[in-house]
């Protein structure tokens, strides 16, 4: 038992290392692949967002196989949810979609580091929401925290840093940071209520109803991969899709940070 419990503990640290390094690498990826073109010539943020869920998809598909023995047994524990329990992640895989082209369009505005710093406003959010919606009551320690992180936030966004190789980018005379500062802040409310809401989902169904991480995963990928379908149809002409393809703009930079986030 010992040595499963140093095992667990190793492996703990190795993910923590791992989500840390992800984490870090974020912004920069997300930089390179949406400043490495002008508007006109930049991929589709919506397909790249359906590929993203695709991938994870698979990916989780994958894991829930490793989970359960086997691929009928991973086939059976997603079609015994309830269509009920189902459908009600299509509100979180709603605003995990917007979050997401939200990141990708704030990047093509603000520096990577300005970035980084103003995407922990989401922290801000869901520590408002859980006292809000799900009645938690915080201690000072947290609140203090909060503050700390919030005047932080708010130094670095004063400061208006700029990046060395800002002028050179493809994209140079398009930046608006205020433009970028919008897209920060509904992103992070996206991903605030997204986070909520699925506290709230587990809190209703109980300690007794439990769901594999993975089949949840796999349910909010698929809703998400269901809109960016849908989406991408709407939005794209035959026109310009025979003249410059769906894929149109995807460079190696873009299928890197495409990865990188179906990964996170």
């Amino acid at each position: 038992h010992s040595e499963d419990k140093d095992a667990m503990a190793s492996w703990k640290w190795v993910s923590l290392a791992l989500m840390l390094a992800q984490n870090a690498i974020t912004p920069i990826v997300f930089r390179y692949a949406t400043t490495a073109a002008k508007a006109e010539d930049r991929f589709s943020t919506t397909v790249s967002i359906g590929c993203q869920e695709a991938l994870k998809l698979f990916m989780s598909f994958g894991l829930a196989m490793l989970e359960f023995g086997s691929c009928t047994a991973a086939v059976a524990a997603v079609c015994a949810v309830k269509p009920g329990d189902s459908l009600k992640l299509a509100v979180p895989a709603l605003l995990f979609v917007l979050q997401n082209a939200a990141m990708q369009l704030a990047t093509v505005h603000l520096p990577a580091a300005l970035f980084q710093v103003l995407w922990q406003g989401k922290t801000l959010v869901m520590a408002a929401l859980s006292v809000l919606l799900l009645d938690k009551r915080l201690m000072r320690s947290s609140w203090l925290a909060i503050c700390f992180m919030a005047v932080g936030i708010a130094v670095v966004q004063l400061s208006q840093s700029k990046e060395g190789k800002q002028a050179s980018m493809a994209n140079a005379s398009e930046q608006q940071p205020a433009l970028g500062l919008l897209l920060v802040l509904g992103g992070c409310l996206c991903s605030g209520f997204a986070a909520i809401y699925l506290e709230m989902l587990v809190k209703q169904r109980g300690k007794t109803v439990r769901t594999s991480m993975w089949v949840q995963n796999m349910q909010l990928a698929f809703y998400s991969l269901l809109l960016t379908s849908t989406s991408t149809a709407y939005s794209m002409k035959p026109v310009s899709l025979q003249n410059a393809g769906l894929f149109r703009g995807f460079s190696f930079s873009v299928w890197i940070m495409i990865v990188n986030n179906a990964i996170g």
